[in-house]
This record gives C-alpha cells, structure tokens and sequence, in this order.
C-alpha cells in the first residue's frame, strides 16, 4: 500500500490525467466497429494495408483490390500511421477491427497526457492542477470527439494527439537550445505529417506562430533557437520525404479535381458570426461549430492571469494562444468569405476543421483556470501526505470544471456500433461498399482513382458497351491467354498471337510490363483507362507489376539519410540519451519492419490451374486457382464483345446428386458487368465457396455454369473434386421468443422470416412501455429461400397509427449483417440490431416494424401473399403522465371502474354559429386510466343544442386512432383531441358537451347499456 501510494505521489499528474480521459473511452467497450460515418472506410483501408503488407511490400502506395478490384493509389496519398500503429496491434494477435480500436484507445490517451506534458511546461514542472485540467479540456474538446465518433476521422483525431507533443518538443528545443531536441523535434512532426497531412496542415501556422513568440521571448538567445528549429524543420522534411515527395508529385495522376467540386466548396461551409457557437451547454454533435462550456471557461481563463497578475501566469504565451484561437474561429465565419474566394478550392481544407487548431490553444487557456491555486511547499506536502493532497486538490476546484466539461461534451455523444468482424473485411465486403456507396477505394468522392478514367464510379454504365465507348476494336481477336501467375501486384501471362492485352487494372505510371523479359510500354484503353499490353505474334510470357518511379526511389533515398543523420545527432548530442532516443524508435520499429514476414502466410498459395473452356463465342475461362479455405478465384478472358448480361453459377455437387453452397451472380461480386468488359480483358473474379458445416462426408465435385438472361446455360464444367471426411453437423437453431411463417421476396430470391426475441424490454401484455433515448434491442432469424442474387439492407422504424415515421434505423450488407447474396439456403442467420427511441418522442403508440429493401434501387421486398412491405415486430408506447391541467377541470366522471373524464380544453369560447355557414370548435377530452382496459372503443365526441337536438359529432378512436384504449396505462391522463363541425342552421343559446364510448365491432359500450356523458356547456352567438 505503501508503495502504491508513493508511485502515485510521485506520478499523481498523469495518473490522474489518464484517469480522466477513461469516460471517453465508454463507446469502445461494446463489440464491434463504433457507428461512424469514416470508421467502416479505416477497417476497409486497414484490411486492404494489410493484404499488401503481407505480400511484402513494406511502403503500401498502391491498393489492387480496392476500386471494384481495378485498383486504387488511396495509399500513395492517405497517410500512413494510423495503419501502422494498427498493425503493430495486429502482429500482438489482435484482430483487425480489435487492432482498429486500440488505436482508439491510443489516441484518447497519447492526446491527454501530451498535453499534459506540454502545459506543464507552461505552467510550471512543479504544478499538477493547471496540466491536468488542459489535458482533460483537450480530451473532451468536442471537435477532438467528432473526429473520433461522429465523423470517425480516426488519422485526424491522432493528429490531434501529437500536436500538443509537438508543441511541447518545440517548446523546449526553443527554451532549452538544445542539440538532441533537434531529432526529437523532427521526429515528433514527421508523426504529425504522417498521421494526417491535412491536419499538420492546419496546425502549421498556430505551431508556427507559437515557436515565433518562443523566440521573441528569448531575445538574447533567438539566433541559435531560430537555427535548430530550422534544422529540426529540414530533418523532419527529410525524414518524410518518401511520403510527401510521391504525394506531391504524382497529385496530377489521379482525380483530386473531385474534392474542388460545388459539394465540397469551402465557401458553402462558412457559417455566420451569431451561428458561430452553439448555445446549449450539451454539445450538439450534428452541427460542427464551436462549443459554448469550452469557449466560455476559456474566456475566464484568460481574464485570470491578466486581471489577478499571479506570478506563475504566462501571460504572453495564453495572450498568443488566445489570439490564434480567434483568428482561427473568425476563418470559419462569412467575414473571410473575401479570403477563401481569393484563395479559391483546396482540396480537403474546410472551415470547420480549424477547430482542430481552436481546440489545441484553447485548452491551456482552461487550464490556467486551476493557476487560482495557490502553490504547496514541499515541506507542507510532506507533512500532510498523499490523501491529504487529493483533498487539497478538490477543494481547489479543477476537478469541478472537469466534471463540467466531461458531462457537457459526452451528454449529446453518438452512439451505435457495426457488427463488423473479419470475416467480413474481405474484398468482396470492399467492393459492395464500394457499389453501395458510389465511391470506389472506400473515400468520400473517389478522388484517389487514376485520371485516366472518364467515368465517375456511379456513372460507370451496367449496360453494354457501344463501339465507340470501347478503347479496342471490337473486331479484334485477342491473343489466347493462360493465366501462369497472379498476386496483387504481378500478373503472368502465357499468351500467344498478336494483339492486345487488357488486364482488369486501371493504368497508372508505375505499371511496368515486360514479354519475355524485354520491358514494353503499358497503355491506357477506353473510358475506364485499363492497362493493356500490344503483344507480338508468337508464343510469349508476359509480365504486368508495379515499380517504384524515380521520385519515389527518390524520396525513400532522402528519409534513408536523414534517419543516419537522426541517429548521428542523437550520439553527438548525448549519448545515453542519444542511445534511448535511438534504441526506443527502433524498438517500435522493429515490428512494423517485420510485418511482411510475420503476417505473411505460412505456405505459398495453390497454383493456377490454367484452363481454356468457352462460354459461347465471347468468354473463355482460362484459369482457376482453390485454396483449404475455399477462396476461389476465376480467371475470365473476353475474346470478343459480350452483349448480354451472363451470370455465373458454382456450387459443389455430391454423389446423389445434390448441390450443396449454390452460388449465382455477377463476376466480381456485380461490380463487373461482363458488358462492360473490353475485348481482350483478363479479369480475376475471386469467389468464396466453403462447403457448410452439415454437409455430409463424401466427394464434392466443384460445379460452374454460365447463364444467359433467360436463365439457359451456355456451358457447364467441373473444375475440381473435394473430398469431405469430418462427420456431418446437426445444426441447432435458436428458439425464438416470437416465431413468424412469413416470406419476403420476389423473382430476385425469397428470404422467409423465421422470427425474432425482443428481449426483456418488450415482456408486458400489452404495449411495452419505452422511455425517450432508450435503446430497443432486436434479434432477427432469417432463412434464405432458393438464390439471392441481392444484397439487402435490413430498416427497423418507429411509425405512429397515421404512418409517420418517428425514427428509422438502416443496417447495411457486410457492416450490419452478413450479404444476403452469401446466405446459403436453408440456413439460418441471426443478427441483433438496435433502434434508439428518439430523445424528443413524444408520449403516444407506436409499431416497431421491420422491412428489407435494396440498398442501390430502394426497391422493398413485399410479402407476396399479403402484400406487406412493413413487418410488425411489437406494439410499443411512451406513456402520458399522471398529472395534466386541462383549461375545465371537473371532478372525475367515472364510465366504468376503468375509465374516468377529469377535464376538458374547447375553443373558440364563445361559439358562433350562422344559419348559412358550419363553424367548428376543437375539443379535448382529458382521460384518466384506472384499471387495464382489454377493449378497444371508440369515442363519440357530441355538442348538443339548447333545442336537444344533436348539432355535431366526431367519433374517433382515442387520439386519432393513434392511442388505443387497449394501450392505456393505469394513472396516465390522456389528452385526446376532437374537431367538430358544427352543422348549418345551429340556433344561438347554450350548447352542451357529450361523449359515449363504444366498441365498434359489437356495439359495447362504457358502460354496458349505454350512457351519455354530460360535462360542460358553451354559449354561442350568431
């Protein structure tokens, strides 16, 4: 005990910091992949980073899978670390999205105690309160929770953790004038660069500005200060070099002219001055501007130091922060609107991200909150001990604002997760999000695919290609191919004739070719800009790979030697720290330099099995390769135009007959059209084909097929045998809480509902009651019926009796549920989903319902038998309160032992009637529940006139039809509102009010025999 608390004595301040940032890491604690809008694109990415990797290739600048399988240079430009430091967790046996979120953890905790670090630096090394109310200002300044999870900028959050290092290293290297600060320093913004480019970007100038009134405040030392930031600035420059050089140069190859598009104008994001700062004290997560809690207590923080003059304030450094903190909100208002237009479009910068910089020098302007404090000797320190110390610190304060700004920055934070696993991180989960979302290489406009390509990725046409859209003569007869090797970077072919070759790969520069070892230009060919190869007449070996280029070979050359140089000037600057600073960077380095062994697999992959079997005139397969985890992948040549929309179909026949894992679909996973194939085109078509678990032990022959649009095959063949010897499986299926014999579909495949489990939420007999921004746990059971050929995405709504949608939740293929083009047939497949019930809902009934609809046409499958678009799930209400103030309250009139009026609302008072014209007043009835109500009724709502006789009258069930009688809970008070028209020819005089209520299927009523309820009069004139 004791040791423990002298370890936490002596180390209070990042313990406590570390401590702190632990709330913000609560939405990480569920499964799976948290719900925001660029997460799903990082585990994309990371799977993609790590295929590479594996392959060997230490610097990933090209992602072959990504782009429907074309490839992608999202890597050449998107930086590097995030995927790295994944990586690492990755080799620690950590899964991919595991690896994903530990990064996570990683960012929360690097950007805590860097500030720390850093405003400790400020405010003084003996002072703890002052860092620690920073750090925690920092952590849960709400645009660093944005990033991390509603917009799920994962690489620009982790920018955001280094900058306070690199504040703090400039800092000293400035204050100190030290040698080895000059490594330090450039290898802190060599991190800052390369974990997001944009984002040290928009910190350059707040760095810079900072470093500038450092070196003012050193006036007799500023020259030496000024020549080792600039060194660091160099080295650091150099040390990147193998990053930004090929970056920079190759930004023409591809199409970023798609980020400078009207959608993503700069000058359309600018808000306003008065709309600059919300006004809730909750951080409203939808809307990107300024907090109001950070802003304010930052305001304070600067008048403290200035107003009190205590001697510790820095005032000089909080009245710079303070001063880029403005400029840099005033650029996210209209008043810059001059200055952006004269600046014009630049890619990724947008307004809203100087918040990034806003929230770095706001942070210690918080802090300096805590320099209220006065300051405890040592000597008192050690006289009162460590518990005493605690005490000391609350009363100070920090922690109060603390807990004020964790409790208004994590109030409003996002919820919600996706059940992403690795399996599901495949290439073809890459190329349905691809097609799902219209952006190929998993960004926001596509704007990393080469420029060679005409067509946008939604505008790519399913049809068939006209002649004059094709980039090779549709007469041409292409070489005959057999395909001898492929791997994400080298594809060999055997080919033979004269003619070009098209591969399945855009053109891009660094594509090098070779036939016969002879190296030959590579081309682009028609709108999609493939890579195509002329070959000679004769029997040749053609070769298609990557190469780095020289201003790549350059940039690598450049970071080599400035790494030595690193190294060198820690040894000369001091040598055991030299020794650590270089010793502990090359033990992190250690396993991302072994990746590609470590995470490569353990055998070569199977060999190509060449073929050459035709499909009519136009297709040939001429190849296939199987591996023990059934990833099939097909080798297709087009060897002419191909105008009709063929579909392929696999599956693995046994003895008798039965044909067990039935695939059909489109080559690579509906992506690739074979009509929009050009001639000549080698395309990979990767499958996965595994047998099912229950399937029972004996020879499988691997059946495939080519339909035409009528379903007629053109051709079918075997391609190989396996061989089952484990005992078949008996499947056990879940019981279900609900269980429902209903079909969803159409001629695309049918999908029967085997039932769902609502879990204890929804255990009543009636109605289950739920609570605004309660969350509504779903299980749902599926059976596929026969084939489906499309993926579907799965909606669950809140609607209201009138069909008003209240909320409405989608779950996507592979991020949500697994494809529905990969369920095998009479298999079952559960997944729980989640709705939130709207914080704003107000009290009524509602139907949970679920529907099944197609992501890319919005088409909804129907129940064909009853039509249903909608599935009912469960029948759930908020309920009304047990009090209520109606404008006439009257002493409860009871119609039975279950139903009692305690009040009323009518308008207009007085009311006018006219011999020539209906008037209509608006009544509401005030209903109390006593007992549980098993019937629905009907309210007969009545005016009656000073004559007896009935002059209006509106029956309804109770609000609207939208709160049935049967949902009432004991002690609610019902406000159940009525129009009624009063009739021409109504005399003036005294109305009376009325109600019955009766069941309109039998005519029950409340009370049984019938009663007519009299509870209030109105006067009405002409």
């Amino acid at each position: 005990m004791q040791r423990a608390a002298a370890f936490f004595w002596r180390h209070r301040g990042p313990v406590l910091t570390v401590l702190a940032a632990l709330p913000a890491l609560a939405p990480l604690l569920r499964p799976g992949l948290i719900r925001a809008m660029d997460a799903y694109v990082h585990a994309f990415r990371l799977a993609e980073f790590h295929r590479v990797l594996a392959t060997g290739t230490l610097l990933p600048r090209w992602a072959p899978n990504f782009g429907y399988g074309y490839g992608d240079g999202v890597f050449n430009f998107y930086a590097p670390l995030t995927y790295y430091l994944a990586e690492v967790f990755h080799v620690l046996d950590l899964d991919l999205v595991l690896s994903l979120k530990a990064v996570w953890v990683l960012t929360v905790l690097l950007a805590a105690l860097a500030m720390y670090t850093w405003t400790r630096e400020i405010f003084g090394r003996e002072r703890i309160a002052a860092p620690f109310l920073s750090a925690v200002a920092y952590v849960y300044f709400p645009y660093f929770l944005v990033n991390l999870y509603e917009r799920g900028a994962l690489a620009e959050a982790l920018a955001m953790a280094v900058a306070p290092l690199a504040a703090w290293v400039l800092h000293r290297l400035i204050v100190e004038r030290r040698l080895v600060y000059v490594p330090v320093a450039a290898l802190t913004l060599a991190a800052l660069l390369l974990a997001h480019n944009i984002a040290a970007l928009m910190f350059a100038p707040a760095l810079g500005v900072y470093c500038l009134a450092l070196l003012v405040s050193q006036r007799a030392h500023w020259r030496r200060g000024l020549l080792l930031l600039g060194a660091a600035g160099l080295l650091f420059l150099a040390l990147t070099a193998f990053y930004w050089l090929p970056a920079w140069a190759e930004l023409p190859l591809v199409s970023a002219e798609h980020l400078t598009e009207e959608v993503f104008d700069p000058r359309t994001m600018l808000v306003p001055l008065t709309g600059l700062v919300q006004t809730s004290l909750v951080y409203d997560y939808v809307q990107k501007n300024m907090a109001l809690v950070p802003l304010l207590l930052a305001l304070v923080g600067l008048a403290v130091p200035l107003v009190a003059r205590l001697k510790r304030a820095p005032r000089g450094l909080l009245a710079t922060l303070a001063g880029l903190a403005a400029v840099q909100l005033l650029f996210m208002t209209d008043l810059t609107r001059p200055l952006w237009n004269a600046v014009g479009l630049v890619s990724h910068v947008w307004p809203w991200r100087f918040l990034a910089g806003v929230g770095l020098c706001l942070a210690p302007l918080i802090g300096s909150l805590a320099m209220l404090m006065p300051e405890m000797r040592r000597r008192e320190q050690a006289t009162l001990g460590w518990k005493a110390s605690i005490a000391y610190l609350w009363w100070c304060g920090p922690p109060i604002i603390a807990a004020i700004l964790i409790a208004s920055a994590t109030a409003g934070l996002p919820g919600g997760h996706w059940h992403l696993t690795d399996s599901e991180l495949t290439v073809a989960g890459v190329h349905r999000q691809e097609y799902l979302t219209g952006h190929m290489g998993a960004s926001i406009s596509s704007e990393y695919v080469p420029a060679w390509v005409e067509w946008k990725p939604g505008e790519i046409p399913r049809r068939p290609l006209t002649a004059d859209e094709r980039g090779i003569d549709p007469a041409a007869r292409p070489p005959t191919v057999q395909v001898i090797e492929h791997t994400p970077f080298t594809l060999r072919l055997a080919t033979s004739g004269a003619g070009p070759v098209v591969l399945h790969a855009f053109y891009y520069p660094t594509q090098q070719a070779t036939i016969d070892g002879r190296p030959v230009p590579v081309r682009p060919v028609g709108p999609l800009g493939l890579a195509a190869i002329d070959v000679p007449a004769g029997a040749h070996q053609v070769a298609l790979y990557h190469a780095d280029t020289p201003v790549r070979l350059a940039g690598n050359v450049i970071s080599l030697a400035a790494l030595l140089t690193l190294a060198g000037l820690c040894f000369w600057a001091a040598r055991w720290r030299g020794l650590a600073a270089l010793v502990v960077p090359a033990l992190l380095l250690v396993p991302i330099l072994s990746l590609p062994a470590l995470t490569a697999p353990s055998s070569a992959p199977p060999p190509i099995q060449p073929l050459a079997v035709d499909f009519g005139d136009s297709l040939r397969l001429v190849g296939y390769r199987l591996d023990d985890a059934a990833n099939l992948t097909l080798y297709w040549q087009a060897r002419g135009p191909i105008t009709e929309p063929y579909r392929v179909v696999l599956g693995w026949q046994a003895a008798d007959g039965t044909v067990w894992s039935h695939r059909e679909g489109d080559p690579v996973h509906g992506t690739a059209p074979m009509t929009t194939w050009e001639v000549g085109e080698v395309m990979p078509d990767p499958w996965v084909l595994a047998l099912p678990s229950e399937a029972p032990p004996g020879d499988y022959r691997l059946l495939l097929a080519v339909l035409d649009p009528a379903g007629e095959p053109l051709g079918i063949t075997s391609l190989t045998t396996w061989t089952v010897t484990r005992p078949a499986a008996s499947p056990v299926e879940p019981a279900f809480q609900y269980l429902r014999d209903l079909v969803l579909g159409d001629e695309t495949g049918q999908i029967a509902f085997a039932g769902f489990d609502l879990g204890t939420w929804a255990e009543t007999g009636g109605p289950a009651p739920v609570r605004p921004s309660q969350s509504l746990d779903v299980v749902l059971g599926w059976h596929a019926r026969g084939i489906v050929r499309d993926d579907y995405s799965v909606a669950l709504a809140l609607r209201d009796g009138r069909g008003q949608t209240h909320a409405q939740r989608d779950f996507l293929p592979v991020l949500d549920l697994p494809p529905t083009t990969q369920w095998p047939e009479g298999q079952l497949v559960t997944r729980q989903y989640e709705l939130t019930v709207p914080a704003d809902l107000g009290p009524g009934a509602y139907e949970l319902c679920l529907s099944l609809y197609d992501g890319l046409t919005g088409r909804r499958l129907l129940d064909p038998n009853a039509g249903l678009a909608d599935v009912p799930l469960a029948r759930v209400k908020v309920p009304y309160p047990h009090e209520a103030a109606p404008s006439h309250p009257i002493d409860a009139i009871q119609l039975d032992d279950r139903i009692a009026l305690v009040g009323y609302d009518v308008t207009p008072e007085p009311l006018r009637v006219g011999p020539n014209r209906d008037e209509a007043l608006v009544l509401t009835l005030y209903w109390r529940c006593l007992a549980p109500i098993a019937t629905s009724y009907t309210v007969s709502a009545q005016v009656i006139g000073p004559d007896g006789v009935l002059w209006g009258q509106e029956d309804f069930e109770p609000v609207g039809s939208t709160y049935l009688t049967t949902d009432w809970g004991v002690g609610e008070v019902i406000p159940d509102t009525y129009r009624i028209v009063i009739w021409e020819g109504a005399p003036p005089g005294e109305y009376h009010l009325a109600v019955n209520l009766y069941e309109k299927a039998t005519g029950a009523t409340v009370p049984p025999g019938g009663i007519r309820v009299t509870f209030g009069s109105l006067a009405a004139a002409p």
